[in-house]
């Protein structure tokens, strides 16, 4: 059979479009995919779900759950697990809660803000370093050297971004909170411990409340070396109360 000249030429035109079509289509996807292997894989929608809770160089972020109830956290009662996440050979140099409601609880998942959250520092003894200046040295240098562990409460769900820069690297990870993380840091300066807490902060409040506190406030309440600080800001509510728990008038 033959084909007509006309026929011919629709075919050739046919052919000529098809691959003009095929190769914008190429270019196109060559084009996003150059734009998707560009992206940092934290900035990826596609691999973050495989670099989620993972920094470069592939250790995990430690974060875990607030033990008992985020929105009604109570940060002394809860001690022993938060101690236990500190790590062995840890001990307590302060704890600092902030907007601890009068039933002595505190609701990490609160919509305002400033929002409540508890920072506890421990620390425990390590080697000298290395690189540590000799004795003499710009003080005395002679330690006990320890490092600071840092487990802070807050914001359970919470999307954050976490980067550690070092001298000759820097390394950036994406993950989310599940309600508590955990931050170790050397550190040369000097601790004072203290014993676990023994008081309840809602002792603290039934104080404030009998001098006059609104019941719906918040409060911050400070352990440490010289015992507990409670106040609520911009009520003038200010006590202090020894590691017995008693009011210093």
């Amino acid at each position: 059979m033959k084909l007509s000249t006309r026929t011919l030429g629709q075919s050739a035109i046919g052919c000529i479009v098809l691959i003009i079509v095929l190769g914008t289509v190429v270019g196109v996807a060559g084009a996003a995919l150059g734009a998707w292997v560009a992206l940092s894989p934290f900035d990826n929608p596609i691999t973050n779900r495989f670099f989620d809770d993972f920094d470069l160089s592939g250790a995990q972020v430690d974060t875990r759950e607030v033990p008992g109830n985020a929105r009604a956290f109570d940060p002394f009662a809860t001690f022993p697990v938060i101690l236990g996440y500190a790590g062995e050979g840890a001990a307590l140099v302060k704890i600092e809660v902030s907007l601890v409601r009068a039933d002595g609880t505190l609701d990490l998942k609160a919509v305002y803000a400033p929002k409540p959250d508890v920072t506890y520092t421990f620390a425990r003894e390590v080697e000298r370093p290395a690189d540590a200046a000799p004795p003499g040295a710009g003080g005395a240098n002679t330690g006990p050297w320890h490092e600071l562990i840092e487990v802070r409460a807050y914001e359970p769900g919470q999307r954050r971004r976490r980067t550690t820069t070092t001298e000759k690297s820097a390394t950036s990870v994406q993950y989310t909170n599940k309600g508590m993380e955990r931050t170790v840091e050397p550190s040369a300066a000097k601790v004072t411990f203290v014993p676990a807490p023994a008081c309840s902060i809602a002792t603290f409040w039934e104080v404030a409340l009998a001098r006059g506190a609104p019941r719906d406030a918040v409060a911050r309440v400070t352990y440490d070396g010289d015992g507990y600080k409670f106040s609520i800001s911009g009520l003038g509510t200010n006590l202090r109360f020894d590691t017995a728990c008693a009011l210093r008038e």
